[in-house]
């Protein structure tokens, strides 16, 4: 799943802004996700290449650790280990 939201940011990233006029629109949506859901700040049309990839990196991470993943995967490495 965390590799699955990464593409679609990226693709947002690659997208022109969204039209302020259309609500509706799937960008306006993921970025209202990450904003309300993710609670990031900033946009991902804001700053230089870099400044892009870590907001993506930030939104990642934020998904990842709301859903859970970053536990399991621990859990999981723990009970190779023994």
């Amino acid at each position: 799943m965390p590799a699955a939201f990464r593409v679609v940011l990226e693709r947002l990233v690659a997208s022109s802004l969204p039209d302020d006029d259309d609500e509706d629109d799937w960008k306006h949506e993921w970025v209202r996700f990450c904003e309300e859901g993710l609670e990031l700040t900033g946009g991902p049309w804001e700053g230089d290449k870099e400044e892009k990839v870590k907001w993506i990196d930030e939104a990642v991470s934020a998904f990842a650790a709301r859903a859970g993943f970053i536990d399991r995967i621990k859990v999981m490495a723990e009970g190779d280990k023994q």
